[in-house]
Parts: structure tokens; sequence; C-alpha cells
């Protein structure tokens, strides 16, 4: 392992230089019962994270036991005279952590006597040491120490005002803290910078993201792993299970799409008081991304009843998921389910489950047609009066269009396609009129008219989009069958096939 003098020559990307600073207590001069020495190894961990995969280049000092003044005074020297704006900084320090009787969080230095308060390090102080009026304005800050957790959130509060006031520089400036432990929680020697490879090794070795990781993906990744642990903190109910009632909204909200960007979104689903309690529009789009045989059940049983789940009470929930899972023939999550139900389904017939079920969209009708808006597949079709676009994943409307002058009902007379208009997503749709039916081209995205395509008879039994020497055109038979042809929508007609110009708005 080399030591570098300054930033370079590491990665000098458009976005900046990668300097790290790396520190750690192992032993302590007037005390040596408070010795750390893994910490020394913990480091060395870091050191080899961070210059490994994302490039960094390990600057010197402080090093191994640093004073109070090598954290303080040497520190700012360092971020004044030799960072720049555009620099990525990473900061890593281990040592020991208290909280004072006033609240306050310090850290200890290799010179700290744990008996003087005068020789401990508020963590505030270190913060104001790398960020008040130096050229710092990216900051990866990691605390590995007891209690970080506090400490970290008084950092973070004293450091906001200053950004607030005159931070200045690259439009994606800022500040992020990662900690060991929550609030008033003991670290454990080593475990952070073990967590933090989890979260660069994990994306990596799954072929995700190129050898020259961005430190983005980390930090994302490591905090997203933070906040399961911090919203996963449910209190406990008489029977010493999570009782999640009593677990905050955001929790109940969106801990399914922090899991899912942590990795641990089966250990998530596993807890079946979560199933009953949490958002079932934030659940619903995760549960794909399961991938145990445990979650791809829990996934199979809720998704059978998320039309209901929507607006159910979490007793109503509980309900269904336990007659869900005993139709499924899931024992394991039936039995789990049954705890604290008077009504314990003991089987049900298991024909209203699919494995391969998707997603379930509510209230939808009549004819339905698949197309795609930037990149994510649409899904158009009848729902409450109106034309809608609705997003597979979740069953919600992303755009409707109103222009028919009837009301669009799932009866079997709307006929709807999809299609492009000089490279922009549309949606074609039919409906019978007094003077011959109505054909409208509109925009996917919003639901805006575009126009309407004149001259087509009544009695209209389907219609396809396609592309004819460049041109964009619709296809509708009085009576037909469609089919695909080398990837091209096609119709046939056992007595007429129009054409029609979608530029023009006019029969060819």
């Amino acid at each position: 392992m080399t030591a570098h003098p300054g930033p370079g020559p590491g990665p000098d990307p458009a976005g900046g230089r990668r300097p790290l600073v790396a520190a750690a207590v192992a032993r302590y001069r007037r005390d040596p019962r408070l010795d750390v020495p893994s910490l020394e190894g913990a480091r060395k961990d870091i050191i080899e994270l961070f210059t490994r995969t994302p490039g960094y280049s390990l600057l010197p000092e402080p090093g191994i036991d640093p004073s109070e003044a090598d954290l303080t005074q040497l520190l700012r020297a360092l971020c004044r005279q030799r960072i720049r704006p555009e620099d990525h900084v990473v900061m890593y320090l281990g040592c020991h952590g208290q909280i004072l009787e006033n609240g306050r969080h310090v850290l200890m230095a290799a010179d700290a006597d744990p008996a003087d308060e005068a020789f401990l390090l508020p963590t505030v102080r270190l913060a104001e040491a790398l960020l008040m009026d130096t050229p710092l304005r990216r900051l990866l800050l990691v605390l590995d120490t007891c209690y970080s957790g506090t400490g970290g959130n008084q950092a973070a509060a004293a450091a906001l005002n200053g950004m607030e006031r005159d931070w200045t520089g690259p439009g994606d400036s800022g500040l992020v803290i990662v900690t060991a432990t929550r609030p008033f929680e003991q670290a454990r020697p080593g475990a952070l910078p073990r967590l933090l490879a989890d979260a660069v090794n994990a994306p990596s070795t799954a072929g995700r993201i190129p050898a020259a990781l961005d430190l983005g993906t980390v930090v994302a990744r490591a905090v997203h792993r933070a906040f399961v642990e911090v919203l996963g903190d449910v209190p406990y109910g008489t029977d010493a299970t999570r009782d999640w009632s009593r677990a905050h909204p955001y929790a109940l909200r969106h801990l399914a799409t922090h899991a899912l960007a942590a990795g641990r979104l089966d250990a998530l689903l596993s807890d079946v008081g979560y199933l009953v309690h949490s958002d079932p529009d934030t659940l619903l789009p995760a549960l794909p991304h399961a991938h145990t045989a445990a979650g791809r059940t829990v996934r199979a049983v809720y998704t059978a009843s998320a039309v209901a789940h929507r607006t159910a009470s979490p007793a109503r929930r509980h309900r269904l998921l336990a007659l869900d899972a005993a139709r499924y023939g899931a024992a394991d999550l039936a039995d789990a389910l049954n705890e604290g139900l008077v009504a314990r389904p003991r089987w049900a017939a298991g024909g209203m489950l699919n494995p391969f079920l998707h997603s379930v969209v509510a209230g939808a009708s009549g004819a339905m047609a698949c197309g795609e808006v930037d990149g994510a597949a649409v899904l158009v079709t009848a729902l409450g009066g109106r034309v809608a676009v609705l997003d597979p994943a979740t069953g919600r409307a992303t755009a409707a269009f109103t222009g028919h002058r009837t009301r669009v009902t799932g009866s079997g007379t709307l006929k709807v396609a999809c299609g492009a208009v000089d490279g922009e997503p549309v949606g074609l749709s039919r409906l019978p009129g007094n003077d011959g039916d109505e054909v409208f081209v509109w925009d996917l995205r919003t639901g805006t008219p575009r126009c309407a395509l004149v001259g087509h008879p009544s009695g209209l039994s389907a219609m396809a989009c396609a592309t004819v020497d460049g041109t964009p055109v619709a296809v509708t038979p009085v009576t037909g069958l469609t089919f695909d042809t080398e990837g091209a929508l096609v119709v046939a007609a056992d007595r007429e096939v129009l054409v029609l110009d979608v530029d023009t708005e006019r029969l060819t």
C-alpha cells in the first residue's frame, strides 16, 4: 500500500480529485486501558476499500493515533491549503466516542484524558475544522465511534447553517455523514468498514456497475442500509414481536423502497407484521424484485388481493393475507399470519392464485394495448369512464385521454392501439359515434389530443399501428384478425382494410 503526499496522482475526473483521509486511535497515551488495537486494522480496511475500486489517493496525515491538534489544526490546514472545491473528499475516523451529561457528543483523540472534559473533542468542532471557511464542498465523513449517531446528527446540524449561508461551488456540493451506530448505541470495532465493503462489492459482483465505482453508488447503498436499520427499529409488543402499528408513518410508506435499494427486501418480507401494516402503493412495486423462495411466495400471496389491499384496513388486510396464504398452500407463511387472528383459515381452494402474477389493475375493462413511454412499459385501457394510460407495476394512471364525446366503457365498443409519430409515443382510441367511428390520436405521456382520423365507417372491429415507408399509419378493418409477421403488426380482413395516414388524418 502506497501513501501519496497529496490528492494526486489518483484519478482526476471532470468532477475533481479523490483524496482520502483515514485516521484511527488505537492507543491512548494517558490511559492504555482504553486501547482498541482492532481500529488499526479497521483503518487499513477503509484504505484498501477506497483506494482499490473507487480510486482514492491516501493522504499521509493525520494517520494512526492522531492528537486533538491533528484532528483540528492539521486537518483544517490541509482543507484550506490542499483541497479544491471540486474534490471528492472522504474522511474516516475511528476512535472512542462519548455523550456528556449536557448531551454533547465528543471524540477521544490519542492525547485525550477521559477524566477531563477539556481534553475531549466535540464532534461539532471536527466538522467546523473541516468545513468552516475552507474550500471543501464535497465531503463523505465516516464516524466509527460509539454513539456516533448522536455525533453525526450534531455535526450535520452545525454544518447545515454554514452550507445554507456560504457554500458555493459545484452544483453537486454536499455533506454525507455515515455513522457506525444509531444515537445512544455502542459501536462494534471493525463492523462499519465491513458493511461499507459489502455496499461496494455487492453491486459490482452482479455486473451492474463499471470497474471505476462512483462514490455515489457506495454512499447510496450504505445510506439505504442505514435507513433500513433505523426505520426497522420498531417498538416491541407484549408478544415480543415488532409492533408495526406503532411504526413511524415514513417507515410504513418507504421502508420497502430503502430495503430494495439496500439489497434487504427479502429479509423485510419475512416480517408478517410489516406486510399487514405497510403501504401497498410502495410495497407492490418492490415485490417483483424478491428473489428468494420465501420472498416469491410472499409476492404471489400479497399480489393475489392487491386491489383490496390498497383500500383495506390493517385488520382486513391481515385476514386477506391469511386466507390467500391458505389458498397458496404456503404453510409457514399461513402459520405466521394466523397468529393473532380469531378466525384462522385452515385451507382454501388454490385456483385464485398464480405464481406468475405480476400486478393487478383495479377497474380496467374492455380492449387493452401495450406501449412504451421513455423506456417504460404502459398499458392503455378503459378505466373510470376515460381512456387511461397505466403503469403495469403499480396499476396507477400516468395519463388519460378524455376527448371522446361519449363515456368510455368496457362494453366492447372501445378499441385501442399504441404507436409512435415522429418518435413520440401516441395512443389511438376508437368509440362509435353518430356519424361513424371516432378515432383519435393522442399523446401517451400527457393524454393531449394530436388529431382525429376522419372518414372511417362505423363497425371497426380491430385497430393497429404500423409504419409504411417511414409514414406512421393506423390499420383498421371492419371485421378482421390481427397477427404478427416479422416483427410488424399487420391486420387481415375478410371484408375491408382501411389504412389511415396519422400525419394527414386521411385514408391512404
